[in-house]
């Protein structure tokens, strides 16, 4: 069976009243092209519009998006004092059960959910396709969203089942063809149907994905009662952002794979968790400073340029700046803002990484920065207005998943987009690092957005950094053969000069090398490597972010208090209480040369490092109740059920671990 050339953009939507629904896509190998039409016959195509760039097909849903997306973007003259460009390498902000939902699917203005995805040769994910339509008519329809198909789904096949439907009335299975059969198609087959109503009505039903609540995240950013299992909020919390794609989709087919868009339709979906407003408040309530929180910054005619001024940001000043035709970029704002702070310290629980971001305000018609590749993993959400965006494929193998962010480019260096697309507000955007991009506010309005960010040197890499050199101290502590000196003639064989050798000495000497690599290996303190790399992602952690009700049985809200004439209520934990950590990420063990250390994240700072690693030392008699402690999370446990030898033993522990906000009571004391 001849390879099929990769289909590099796929799309799910739902048509509106008086939309059509086609699609295009071309095939590199054999030249041919399909198309797709489920829409009544008295609509034309001229309805529907596909913007084609290359090897990438990016379906549109309305006119007004094409207009929006081959629209010319004027800009008048700018008049501002301009500095030297001091922009740093700093991140953008250091990201059991299925979620729960009903099966219908909110729409706006009879538009539902749209999801493009960009698949560069570089991917190493199968590329798929699959569209679907619905009648707006039909006021209760249900839908939900599944992984794409390959582009081996044609006008013939789809034609002869949307037929059989019409003509039976009944429900029928969608045979989805995949490039990958082996991996994925069995789940899609067993999770996608075709439901006729009248010859009128598609739907594609997705097995565990149903529907999201719109205003999920409102709920959790201003509940304030107790959080149960941390995990699980970070859990709804991120399919929450990502929605409609499933979390198995998304792991499966997009993480570090390739780029996707969500075109939710829903205009308010991200409301509630930063807005101009916002930035107004924080730039006069706190000391904001150029170059450290806040940078302003213009790129026009090929040339970036950085604004800042000294010392502190004014808000009449900034604003000054952005009428002059200046984008805005504040760093962290999850420091002033405590819905992003809260949004931000829930979702790291889910990926046990540092999660921050960065907000960036563009002036209509503008843009505020040259094309780049970042080092994070990027999660774009749209607050306000609109934003063109491109794409670019990486230019050598060394840019995909790059370790460190590039240099601005030149139009020149980056060629041709490969996806581009445009951001509309409540909409989402995730680009694996190492992705090439730059975005542009459209004339009719101004955009801010959010880039929430993870996984900065997050890799397999940096964890073979902590164990390969912990393995060979360890190899050359037990390994006596590791401590004999080298052999005389061992330079005089082994180098750059002998690499194309074939003296069998040589040959000797390899084979003695490659068995020591072996024992380091088979030796390597695995796990403690792994806690020594933890201790440092404590250190990156924000804070939790503690609710009211959490406060009550903690430290920060029990204890002695002065009430005029005395400290008063003084109170101490004791054998009978039950406890539990406050977050499952809060705190780390980690093993020392003499020791043990729990690290913990509690009294971090929610300034990136503006603190230094916060860790108690604990005695050897208390290591058992600390892992019994961490392994029950997310249950409580009485202090004279912990594991030890003495109820005194296990209460001093708690009251160190209560003192500094490690843990919590299931009543307030």
């Amino acid at each position: 069976m001849p390879k099929k050339s990769p289909i590099s953009a796929y799309s799910i939507y739902a048509k509106g009243e008086g939309e059509t629904d086609d699609r295009q896509a071309s095939d590199q190998k054999n030249n041919t092209q399909w198309k797709r039409k489920m829409d009544n016959k008295q609509n034309t195509a001229a309805d529907q519009t596909s913007c084609f760039n290359g090897d990438f097909v990016i379906p549109l849903v309305s006119k007004s998006i094409v207009g929006s997306i081959h629209s010319k973007n004027p800009r008048k003259k700018k008049k501002s004092v301009k500095h030297v460009d001091r922009d740093s390498s700093r991140m953008e902000g250091k990201t059991k059960s299925e979620i729960n939902e009903t099966d219908n699917t909110k729409s706006v203005n009879g538009k539902s959910d749209m999801i493009i995805s960009s698949a560069p040769e570089y991917s190493n994910s199968k590329e798929i396709s699959r569209s679907k339509g619905s009648n707006a008519n039909l006021t209760n329809a249900k839908e939900s969203h599944l992984p794409a198909t390959s582009a081996g789904l044609t006008d013939k096949s789809l034609g002869k089942k949307k037929q059989t439907a019409k003509r039976s009335g009944k429900n029928r299975k969608l045979k989805l063809l995949l490039s990958d059969k082996e991996k994925l198609e069995e789940d899609l087959t067993a999770t996608a149907e075709v439901l006729d109503n009248q010859g009128n009505e598609t739907k594609l039903k997705r097995r565990k994905l149903k529907n999201v609540e719109d205003d999920l995240v409102v709920k959790i950013l201003n509940d304030e009662r107790k959080i149960d299992d941390s995990f699980e909020v970070a859990k709804q919390l991120f399919q929450w952002m990502i929605s409609p794609i499933p979390l198995d989709t998304f792991f499966s087919l997009i993480w570090e794979r390739k780029p996707i868009l969500a075109q939710r339709r829903l205009s308010n979906y991200n409301n509630g968790l930063f807005n101009c407003h916002d930035l107004d408040r924080i730039v006069r309530e706190n000391y904001i400073e150029y170059s450290v929180n806040l940078d302003v910054t213009t790129y026009e005619n090929g040339v970036r340029e950085t604004h800042n001024a000294e010392g502190r940001v004014l808000a009449s000043v900034m604003w000054d700046y952005y009428q002059n035709g200046c984008s805005i970029r504040m760093l962290n704002p999850q420091s002033y803002s405590k819905s992003l702070w809260k949004f931000c310290s829930l979702l790291q629980e889910y990926f046990g990484s540092f999660v921050g971001c960065n907000m960036y305000l563009t002036p209509p018609g503008t843009q505020g920065f040259a094309p780049h590749y970042d080092d994070i993993e990027a999660f774009v959400l749209q607050l306000e207005g609109k934003k063109k965006w491109r794409f670019y494929k990486p230019r050598n193998d060394m840019e995909i998943l790059p370790e460190h962010s590039s240099g601005n480019f030149n139009q020149d260096e980056i060629g041709k987009p490969t996806f581009e697309f445009v951001l509309e507000q409540g909409d989402f955007a995730y680009f694996p690092r190492g992705t090439i991009h730059q975005a542009q506010s459209l004339p009719d309005c101004h955009s801010l957005h959010i880039t929430v960010s993870t996984c900065q040197l997050h890799s397999f890499g940096k964890y073979f950094e902590k164990l390969l050199p912990m393995a060979v101290r360890t190899a050359f502590n037990s390994d006596i053969e590791m401590r004999k000196s080298l052999p005389p003639d061992f330079f005089a064989n082994i180098g750059e000069i002998h690499a194309n050798s074939t003296d069998a000495r040589r040959k000797q000497l390899i084979s003695q090398i490659k068995q020591f690599l072996k024992n380091i290996i088979d030796e390597a303190p695995f796990d403690e490597a792994a806690d020594q790399l933890a201790a440092n992602v404590i250190h990156d952690y924000l804070p939790p972010c503690c609710t009211e009700e959490e406060k009550k049985c903690m430290i920060f809200k029990t204890g002695g208090r002065w009430d005029g004439s005395g400290v008063v209520d003084c109170a101490r934990l004791n054998e009978n209480d039950k406890i539990k950590l406050i977050r499952r990420e809060a705190a780390r063990l980690v093993k020392s040369d003499v020791d043990y250390q729990l690290h913990f994240s509690t009294e971090n700072s929610k300034i990136y490092h503006g603190y230094q690693p916060q860790f108690v030392e604990l005695p050897n008699e208390m290591i058992d109740a600390v892992k019994y402690l961490i392994s029950s999370y997310p249950d409580y446990k009485r202090i004279s059920d912990l594991p030890g030898n003495g109820n005194d033993i296990k209460v001093d522990l708690a009251n160190v671990l209560y003192e500094k906000g490690i843990i919590m009571t299931q009543c307030p004391i």
